[in-house]
């Protein structure tokens, strides 16, 4: 009979990942699954009682007025506040993706 040890189990887990992307929720939502996952491959807390932190990236700011929105959800939200221009993802995010119609250039 194999007995699985106890939960959690030890594990070298990264202390941080990344979560680039062009729109703040279905970002969210692949960081929510991932730490779900974790907690349910680990158990509770995650690995070693601690899941990685989430560092966010891109989200360029759309240019059109009918998504001022989503400069704001992405301050309130992923914690990326201040100019867009700045964070060299959402830079390059913007040049591959038409961010008023979320089409690929």
């Amino acid at each position: 009979k194999v007995i699985p040890p106890h939960p959690p189990l030890p594990a070298a887990w990264p202390a941080e990942v990344a979560a680039v992307g062009i729109h703040t929720t279905s970002t969210m939502e692949a960081v929510s699954a991932f730490r779900d996952a974790i907690a349910e491959a680990w158990g509770r807390g995650g690995a070693a009682g601690a899941g990685p932190r989430v560092r966010y990236a891109g989200h360029p700011c759309p240019s059109h007025s009918g998504s001022e929105h989503h400069c704001q959800m992405r301050c309130d939200l992923l914690g990326l506040c201040g100019d867009p221009s700045a964070d060299p993802l959402a830079d390059f995010v913007a040049g591959a993706v038409d961010v008023a119609r979320l089409e690929e250039r």
